[in-house]
């Protein structure tokens, strides 16, 4: 059976936490809006819920975990400078010594009788570290800063998780989630986002989750990393924000088509005054600023079968705020389906947003919608417009996360 590898994406644990004050850390979750990596990379390679409690965000140093893989039957590993793997009694331990393996590699990992192996040699540890010289290692075939831990479950599956710090981790985040050609004001906004929301999920009102997945912030590691990533990194260095002294989940996504919604409608979390929801005109330059989806009825039904639908004759968006974003879909008068279920059976990418309005054809249904993605939270369209007007990275986010103030990570 070939690699198994579950991506689930990124998750941060705090090694050590942040202190934050009279600031704000903005939680940024959500979709991204265009991906574009072609600018030269920052060094060359050999082969390149609102309302928490106060709380202690990590710092811009402290280092975070970030899962890399999981549930793998096999690992690829290489260290560009000589690494050393050491056993760990505990995944949050400290290594062992003396050291088991050093060298460059590349290493074949696998699990055998639910200790790691490495080249086919079964070590004694069911969680070990790779720790690189140089800081930069290779996990199949994409590189990545700091060190390397491996665990192994009593499946035998495999997790990977890279420990490095919290800036490292957005300057693998920033691009992904923004184009780099974009204006730099705006990448600084999606910065203090990227580092808000990490922030904000690790800590105890963020459900102090060890790691973040692919489902809160793309990344891509030391190959994603670009030098106008790096410089939005730097040049908001430990910037993030909160309200009224709490740390919360201030979200983003592609285009909001006019407005953004409330956390609380969309999600149920709420009211917050942060994502409550705000006017945009600055993202009608945005390809999915409007879209049209035409549907047949025989395919609609065919899709929606799965909430008890046999054919579809009349339907219609129901629960929809001031914004004009729905809640839910009433289909023949009678059968409620949560917007999100429906958009997840007709397909995101077609379905853009939960933002439309529906009209009844000759042999189906035509919708016409507003936006790409939740639409809660920063535009990212529209904070490419307002860079564009010259307005400044702080005032970015002032639009779309009113009552958020500006705090530094560390801060005391």
């Amino acid at each position: 059976m070939s690699v198994l590898r579950r991506v689930r994406g990124l998750r941060l644990a705090i090694g050590q936490r942040l202190v934050l004050t009279g600031g704000l850390v903005l939680l940024a979750c959500g979709s991204f809006s265009l991906m574009i990596t072609s600018c030269p990379r920052h060094a060359p390679a050999p082969q390149r819920p609102p309302g928490p409690a106060p709380q202690r965000p990590p710092g811009p140093a402290s280092n975070v975990r970030v899962r890399l893989a999981d549930g793998a039957e096999a690992l690829d590993v290489y260290s560009f400078s000589r690494g050393e793997w050491f056993a760990l009694s505990t995944v949050a331990g400290e290594p062992a010594s003396p050291g088991l393996i050093a060298g460059r590699g590349p290493w074949a990992v696998g699990a055998t009788d639910g200790k790691v192996s490495i080249d086919g040699s079964r070590l004694p540890a069911s969680a070990v570290v790779m720790r690189p010289e140089g800081s930069l290692f290779r996990l199949d075939g994409r590189l990545y800063r700091g060190s390397l831990i491996v665990t192994v479950d009593p499946e035998g599956a495999l997790t990977a998780i890279e420990v490095l710090s919290l800036d490292d981790y957005l300057r693998g985040v920033v691009t992904r989630e923004m184009s780099p050609r974009w204006p730099l004001e705006a990448l600084k906004a999606q910065v203090v986002a990227a580092r808000t929301f990490a922030a904000y999920r690790v800590s105890p009102s963020g459900h102090a989750r060890p790691f973040l997945t692919e489902f809160d912030l793309a990344y891509g590691g030391y190959s994603a990393e670009t030098w106008i990533g790096d410089r939005a990194v730097k040049e908001t260095e430990g910037q993030a924000m909160e309200y009224e002294g709490r740390l919360f989940a201030a979200y983003f996504s592609s285009t909001c088509g006019g407005a953004t919604s409330s956390a609380a409608h969309v999600w149920g979390e709420g009211p917050f005054r942060p994502l409550d929801g705000a006017q945009c005109d600055w993202c009608r330059d945005s390809p999915h600023y409007t879209w049209t989806l035409s549907l047949k009825a025989a395919d609609l039904a065919a899709v929606l079968s799965e909430f008890g639908v046999n054919e579809v004759t009349t339907l219609r968006a129901a629960g929809v705020d001031p914004a004009g974003y729905a809640k839910e879909v009433v289909v023949n008068g009678n059968v409620t389906i949560p917007v999100y279920g429906f958009r997840r059976v007709v397909g995101s990418h077609s379905f853009k947003s939960i933002a439309f309005q529906v009209r009844k054809t000759a042999d189906g249904f035509e919708f016409t919608g507003r936006g790409w993605g939740h639409g809660v939270g920063l535009c990212q369209w529209g904070a490419r417009g307002l860079a564009d007007e010259g307005k400044g990275w702080r005032e970015i986010l002032q639009q779309y996360y009113p009552g958020a103030e500006i705090a530094t990570l560390g801060g005391r």
